[in-house]
């Protein structure tokens, strides 16, 4: 698998990516946004199912 930057200046960022697998399904998991500090911060979680 390839991954490719879409923007060159994100204004946040992609952390902690987490390739999930079970019941004979994938999926690449990671937190995405700001994340100053462990008390600041405004994350989402974004899942993207693999064929």
């Amino acid at each position: 698998m390839e991954l490719e930057r879409r923007h060159r200046q994100q204004q946040r960022d992609n952390l902690r990516p987490v390739l999930a697998a079970g019941a004979g399904r994938r999926a690449l998991v990671w937190m995405r946004g700001r994340y100053p500090t462990y008390q600041f911060f405004d994350t989402e979680v974004i899942v993207r199912r693999l064929a």
